[in-house]
């Protein structure tokens, strides 16, 4: 195998160039070969969920869109009611509620 860097010759199994000490590239990709006996070949990796800081971010959002929707429809009738006031520290509840909760613009 030749290293990348300073071009020395080093064994196939080599992980580190003899020369250099830089690091071969080729040297963690070893292939399987599939076991003949099983008689089927592999090719796909088993598929697999969303990872556990995707569910989290999943289930922090539809919490903040069921705040919301609450938040809108209570100020909804509040304002068919022509009570204005209240409208405005509720939707300061609801950006705090998201703001304690970590969630923003780019989520």
């Amino acid at each position: 195998m030749i290293c990348n860097r300073c071009g020395g010759n080093n064994p196939d199994d080599a992980l580190t160039c003899r020369g250099c000490g830089h690091k071969l590239q080729s040297g963690g990709h070893q292939r399987h070969e599939p076991d003949e006996g099983s008689g089927r070949l592999e090719l796909l990796a088993p598929l697999k969920g969303p990872s556990p800081a995707a569910r989290r971010r999943r289930r922090r959002c539809l919490e903040a869109w069921a705040v919301a929707l609450v938040v809108a429809g209570v100020g909804y009738a509040l304002l068919e009611a022509r009570l204005a006031w209240p409208v405005f520290p509720l939707a300061g509840l609801g950006a705090a509620f998201a703001w304690l909760r970590g969630i923003g613009w780019k989520d």
